[in-house]
């Protein structure tokens, strides 16, 4: 059951995708650490001392979820378009003989796959989100558990949904920028 999900698969294409450039060649390994994992470590810690969102979830709970609802069903219906897209282009690549058209349509269908990894990683990001909210919402004072410790799994809880919410913020820019290149060149072309 497990192998159906292809969650470990779209994880692991999802963050290969983030090193490679538009044109396919590998980007700074740096570069995608320090946006797409230091930068929401360091904003979370920071919202987490510097604001009062322990006790502000339950409030911005509800909120959280209607905003990742709203782009996850946007994000599905995003992927089908790129994928109709791309087997447009594909069938156009098929019947070509000239080479640079060749050239640029590889591209494109390199650059389409990227975009549905990215895509299918974001949503997996909000699923996380929404069942770490959930899970939030277990009293864990009623499990007898020292407080202690119930602090310790409350913050660790907090820091999760708000990196991982910072990280699909910031795929879906990396996701709205690809799509503007996209139907850009769809207009110019």
């Amino acid at each position: 059951m497990l192998n159906k999900l292809h969650l470990w698969e779209i994880i692991k294409n999802g963050h290969k995708s983030l090193y490679h450039e538009i044109d396919g060649h590998k980007g700074s390994v740096l570069q995608k650490i320090i946006i797409f994992d230091f930068v929401p470590i360091v904003i979370s810690i920071g919202l987490y001392f510097l604001t009062d969102f322990q006790t502000k979830l339950p409030e911005f709970s509800s909120d959280i979820l209607s905003g990742l609802s709203i782009f996850s069903g946007l994000l599905f219906s995003l992927i089908i378009v790129i994928v109709d897209k791309a087997k447009a282009r594909k069938a156009t690549l098929l019947g070509s003989q000239n080479e640079e058209e060749k050239n640029y349509l590889s591209k494109y269908l390199l650059y389409s796959e990227q975009l549905v990894t990215q895509i299918s990683l974001s949503i997996i990001y909000a699923f996380l989100v929404i069942l770490l909210l959930i899970l939030s919402l277990i009293r864990l004072e009623n499990l007898n558990i020292p407080s202690e410790l119930i602090t310790i799994i409350s913050s660790i809880g907090i820091l999760l949904i708000t990196y991982f919410s910072i990280q699909f913020f910031f795929l879906i820019l990396l996701i709205i920028s690809g799509m503007y290149s996209i139907f850009i060149n769809d207009i110019d072309s």
